[in-house]
């Protein structure tokens, strides 16, 4: 592909803040040797696949239309194609050449979507007015609200003057005044305290997160890092769903096709993922096996050994010959102790005394005055 896999994620993503909350990708068919053009001569495939050169996106401002089928389900669309020249030329695309990513899809159109950033758009809107807000704010109150008194005489152009120098006296370091005798400046104290526009800004900026599950941001800032935890593991159960959903899309509408293309079967591979969301936790994995185990419960045979390897994702390689157990086979008998865990190091044996108690070694140093050694409180 000429495409690398992770722009073409990224491309798919833009679901999220497109208007129609999708993302359309036209397929892109090539003809060409398995092999690339580098490889030996005679050591390399050299037969003629369908292969698929890209996966195009074809963003929401140059789709002219979407067309629909006579049952209400999607038909293709309409690109508004840039030519060499400049042009623009209006391109159909068969649904068949399509793959659509489509987010929290609306009911009967398999066009249309919910972006993600339109539920936060009422709480974005607020916010950047309050940032404006606190910046006047700041540039105003720096010096204070202007009070010009004008005195007894002055005339329509000294109103006029006074007006102008209220407007642009701003906070910097060259600010100066120059007045006539006919005016008075000083500047108003405001009563009370000023709206802190900032906390109405923090406001909807944790509402935005929220929106979009990742207020355990805030959340750790905060020590609130049992809580964090939580909700960390929602936002990745989340994304979990959504990289499900985009494997669906390549299960049903790339995967296929091509694999049909060049080879004679009804059985396709799948893009699945793994990991998302799915911490595990080691040791308490070996502890549910030994416990099993160890209740004659569970027997290491081969299946068994392969399907704990692929769950802790370690190399799924057996020793030759494999276990030699066999499904069925009744455990040895397991020691009733439990393992001596291996991050725990054997600590040594400490001599004891004929009272029980841990013989202390000799002391060497110098005993202050006042002290007693061997002797504890209330000791004669």
């Amino acid at each position: 592909m000429t495409t690398p896999f992770l722009k073409t994620m990224e491309l798919i993503l833009k679901f999220f803040e497109s208007p129609r909350g999708n993302s359309i990708f036209e397929l892109v068919w090539e003809n060409r040797e398995w092999a690339p053009t580098s490889s030996v001569s005679g050591s390399a495939n050299r037969k003629n696949y369908t292969m698929l050169r890209k996966l195009a996106y074809r963003p929401p401002e140059t789709i002219v239309d979407y067309k629909y089928d006579n049952n209400g389900g999607p038909a293709g669309i309409v690109h508004g194609a840039i030519q060499a020249d400049g042009t623009r030329k209006e391109v159909p695309i068969p649904i068949s050449k399509l793959a659509i990513f489509v987010f929290d899809p609306e009911s009967g159109d398999a066009f249309r979507g919910t972006p993600l950033l339109r539920s936060a758009y009422r709480n974005w809107f607020y916010k950047d007015r309050f940032y404006a807000i606190d910046g006047v704010q700041k540039e105003r109150h720096g010096v204070g609200v202007p009070d010009i008194e004008l005195q007894p005489g002055y005339d329509a152009e000294d109103k006029k003057a006074a007006i102008e120098m209220a407007k642009n006296l701003r906070t910097n370091e060259n600010a100066y005044i120059v007045r006539n005798p006919k005016m008075k400046v000083s500047f108003a104290e405001l009563s009370g305290n000023p709206v802190d526009a900032l906390v109405s800004a923090e406001h909807h900026d944790t509402m935005i997160m929220k929106n979009i599950m990742v207020q355990f941001l805030n959340m750790a800032a905060s020590g609130g890092r049992a809580t964090s935890a939580t909700a960390q593991d929602t936002f990745l159960k989340s994304m979990e769903y959504i990289a499900n959903s985009i494997c669906d899309v390549y299960n049903l509408y790339v995967i296929p096709p091509l694999v049909a293309a060049n080879f004679k079967t009804n059985r396709f591979p799948e893009l699945n993922c793994k990991g998302i969301g799915q911490a595990k936790d080691l040791a308490m994995f070996a502890s549910a096996m030994y416990n099993l185990y160890k209740a004659n419960a569970l027997q290491f045979d081969d299946a068994t050994l392969l399907w704990i390897r692929e769950t802790i994702d370690a190399p799924r390689t057996l020793p030759p010959g494999g276990t030699g157990i066999s499904p069925g086979t009744t455990a040895p008998a397991v020691p009733d102790q439990p393992p001596v865990p291996p991050t725990s190091p054997k600590q040594p044996e400490q001599p004891t005394a004929s009272n029980g108690k841990p013989e202390l070694p000799p002391f060497k140093g110098k005993v202050p005055q006042g002290f007693n050694l061997g002797k504890g409180p209330g000791e004669g």
